[in-house]
C-alpha cells in the first residue's frame, strides 16, 4: 500500500534518473501513480531544482495505491510550497473521515500535522516522512503497531529513507548480513521488529513501532523519541467490545475501492466476514486450501460460511502458482519468490504464503485491499 523514497546529501547530489530507477524498483506498492520532486541546496536554502538540471541535494519520490479519493488531487509528494513542507504517507487513517473539508487521508494528515496534532491521536496503519524545507529538518513516523515499513541508511555524505529495502541496494548502499540479527532471526523465527530498529542488512535501520525520528540535514544528527497512542484499550463490557469492533470493520471498509475479506474457518476472521455483512456491505471471500492436519476442516469451515452469509468464496491453491518451475517444487518457488519480494527473511508458514496467493487472485479480480483476521485472536477469544 504506497511507498515513498528519499535521498538527501550536501556534497554527493544524485542523478534524477538514477533516482527515478530506484524508485520504480518498488512501484508494485503502488502502481496508480509515481511522481519524484527535485531541490538543490543553494546559499543555505533548499530550493526546487531547474528541471533541466541533472543532479539534485534532495530527491522525494512516492509510489501511489489510490483507495481513498481517486482523483490527481491527492497524489504525492505532497508538497506546500508556500509553507515549504513536504509530506509523504503511506497507509491509510480511519480518523480522516471525520475531518471537515478533507477528501483524502494524505490531506488532513497534513493539515493535522500543521495544525500541531499530536500523533498518538492517530487512528489507522502508517508511516510517513514530514519535511520541513526552511528548517531542514525530517521527521518520520510510523503507527503503533508498526504495521506500515519504514528504513533509513545514513553514512558521511547521505540519508536515504525508503518503505522498500530494495531502493539501498538500487542506490548503491552495501548489503551485508547482520550476523547478529540473522542469529535472532533464526532462534525466534521473526523478524519483523529487532531490538533497537536493527534489520537483516547491517547499517540499514528500521523506525521501531510508535517511534518518531528527526533528522536535521544541516548537522546530520538525528533523535528520537516514542510516543504513547491514545484510548488504545479492550472494552471489558461484551456489549461495548461488539460496538466498539463493529466500528472498526466500518472505519476499514470507507475506502473507494473494492474490498475482500480473507477467511479461515477461524473465529477471527469469520466474525470480520460476519459483521462486514451485517452492515451491508459487498465483498467476496477468500481462503487458501491447505493440506494436511485441519486444513480440510478449515476449507469446511470457509465454506459453510460462504453459504451462509451468500458471499463468493475463492479457494486459492498454491500448486495452481508456480511460476518459475526452477526446482519442481510449487511451493518452494512460492517461498524464494516471497523471499525476494520482501528483501528480507519472513515467517512463510503462518501468513505470508496464504497473503501472496491471496493478492495474486485479487489483483487479477481488481480488489486492491482485504480485511483479515491476523493477530486477532487474541483478545476476541477474552470475548
Amino acid at each position: 500500500m504506497c511507498g515513498f523514497l528519499i535521498y538527501y546529501s550536501k556534497s554527493s547530489p544524485i542523478k534524477k534518473d538514477f533516482f527515478e530507477s530506484a524508485l520504480k524498483s518498488f512501484n508494485f506498492r503502488g502502481p496508480d501513480f509515481t511522481s519524484s520532486i527535485f531541490f538543490d541546496h543553494t546559499n543555505g536554502i533548499l530550493n526546487e531544482a531547474n528541471d533541466e538540471k541533472p543532479t539534485v541535494n534532495l530527491a522525494v519520490g512516492h509510489n501511489r495505491l489510490s483507495l481513498v479519493d481517486l482523483s490527481e488531487n491527492s497524489n504525492q509528494p505532497y508538497l506546500e510550497a508556500e509553507l515549504g513542507k513536504v509530506l509523504c504517507f503511506n497507509g491509510e487513517l480511519y480518523n480522516s473521515v471525520y475531518y471537515q473539508n478533507m477528501a483524502s487521508d494524505t490531506k488532513f494528515l497534513y493539515q493535522f500535522l500543521v495544525d500541531g496534532g499530536n500523533v498518538s491521536e492517530l487512528q489507522g496503519m502508517f508511516s510517513f516522512a514530514l519535511i520541513d524545507l526552511k528548517s531542514k529538518v525530517i521527521s518520520l513516523h510510523r503507527d503503533y503497531y508498526g504495521k506500515k515499513p519504514l528504513y533509513f541508511y545514513q553514512d558521511k555524505e547521505r540519508l536515504i529513507i525508503s518503505s522498500d529495502l530494495r531502493a539501498f541496494q538500487r542506490l548503491g548502499v552495501p548489503m551485508e548480513f547482520d550476523l547478529e540479527t540473522v542469529g535472532e532471526y533464526m532462534i525466534l523465527k521473526s523478524c519483523l521488529d529487532f531490538k533497537g530498529g536493527r534489520t537483516v542488512w547491517r547499517n540499514i535501520w528500521s523506525v521501531s513501532p510508535r517511534e518518531n525520528i528527526v533528522f536535521d540535514l544541516e548537522t546530520g544528527q538525528q533523535s528520537s523519541h516514542k510516543y504513547n497512542a491514545s484510548g488504545r484499550h479492550s472494552n471489558p463490557n461484551p456489549e461495548l467490545f461488539l460496538n466498539d469492533f463493529q466500528h472498526a470493520v466500518a472505519k476499514r471498509f470507507s475506502v473507494e475501492t473494492k474490498t475482500a475479506v480473507t477467511v479461515s474457518g477461524g473465529i477471527d476472521s469469520s466474525l470480520n466476514a460476519i459483521v462486514a455483512h451485517n452492515l451491508g456491505y459487498e465483498f467476496d471471500l477468500y481462503t487458501v486450501k491447505l493440506r494436511g492436519k485441519g486444513g480440510n476442516d478449515d476449507l469446511v469451515y470457509s465454506r459453510k460460511l460462504s453459504s451462509d452469509l451468500g458471499h463468493k468464496l475463492y479457494e486459492v491453491d498454491h500448486k495452481d502458482f508456480s511460476s518459475h518451475n526452477t526446482t519442481g517444487d510449487s511451493f518452494l518457488d512460492l517461498c524464494i519468490e516471497c523471499v525476494t519480494a520482501s528483501f528480507s527473511p519472513l515467517n512463510l508458514l503462518n501468513s505470508t504464503i496464504p497473503t501472496y496467493l491471496y493478492s495474486k487472485v485479487m489483483k487479477d479480480n481488481g480488489v486492491k485491499c482485504y480485511l483479515d483476521g491476523v493477530g486477532s485472536h487474541q483478545i476476541l477469544r477474552q470475548h
